[in-house]
């Protein structure tokens, strides 16, 4: 499969040592394999929806902008029902701007190469000017390119070294909300880490900077709460509680529980529960 010609548009005229600008448009199921390059990319997700993986997968849709430092292994496709179009810019490490910029996407990367915060809206005016004057073929066009290109960079950098504490903060929240309202359904580490966008290494680094626990923790945690309210409260046989709050496998449900409560559920019950005590 190619991408049509006439929906990619290539400069590499720009002032030296710009690498190039790349807008493209790619087709639904359109995979662009593991690479890597000797220089940084800036990568603004104008339209459509895909995937995108450098430690691991997330998923990027219109307005999302990613950095990915020179020699970092990455991939990505196109995964939704309309075109995925991207614009892309390349810088040299020669380039005194690729000289901050790599280092900075190198920091951007540990947080799955996506940059947060409002600061991203103001790209979007940026990134149709660049995608208008691209088009353009007056003797001034290359040098009115290069000098969004460079305003856009400056934007960029500013947005990964801001804003990522009160985002981090939002994701675990959004996180911790999620497991609030779906315990009893199957979750997993990459579940929840498709909540906040980010990768499931990421998501347990940002618990930890909260001082939390790990999300699977939580999950567990919120999980025994549910079913000790159950224990007390109610005469619903164990096996039927375990199925309530997330364990297909009462055994399972019944390891959990010891653990963080010290005593099996049946004890639990005859301890503090109002009802009768089913056996487990």
């Amino acid at each position: 499969m190619s991408i049509p010609r006439r929906l990619e548009i290539v400069r590499q005229d720009l002032p030296e040592p710009i690498a190039w600008l790349r807008l493209g448009c790619y087709p639904p199921g359109w995979t662009m394999a593991t690479h890597a390059h000797p220089y940084s990319q800036v990568i603004v997700v104008l339209e459509g929806q895909g995937r995108h993986g450098i430690s691991g997968e997330v998923t990027i849709r219109p307005g999302d902008v990613l950095v990915v430092a020179p020699q970092t292994a990455h991939h990505w496709r196109a995964t939704g029902q309309r075109w995925l179009r991207l614009l892309d810019i390349s810088v040299s490490a020669d380039h005194p701007v690729g000289q901050v910029l790599g280092p900075r996407a190198l920091l951007a990367q540990s947080r799955d190469g996506r940059l947060r915060g409002g600061g991203c809206a103001r790209l979007r005016p940026l990134a149709s000017s660049l995608i208008e004057t691209a088009d353009k073929t007056d003797p001034g066009a290359a040098i009115r390119l290069h000098g969004l290109i460079l305003l856009m960079l400056g934007e960029v950098l500013g947005l990964i070294g801001t804003g990522h504490d009160q985002d981090g903060e939002d994701m675990v929240a959004a996180v911790r909300a999620h497991i609030v309202s779906h315990y009893a359904d199957p979750i997993d580490l990459a579940g929840l880490a498709s909540v906040a966008h980010v990768t499931g290494k990421h998501l347990c680094r940002l618990f930890a900077m909260a001082g939390l626990p790990s999300p699977m923790h939580m999950v567990e945690s919120v999980r025994i709460q549910a079913a000790t309210d159950l224990l007390c409260h109610t005469d619903i046989p164990v096996t039927d509680i375990a199925h309530q709050v997330g364990y297909p496998d009462p055994r399972r449900f019944v390891r959990a529980f010891t653990r963080c409560q010290g005593c099996s559920p049946v004890t639990f019950r005859l301890r503090h529960g109002s009802g009768s005590t089913p056996g487990e």
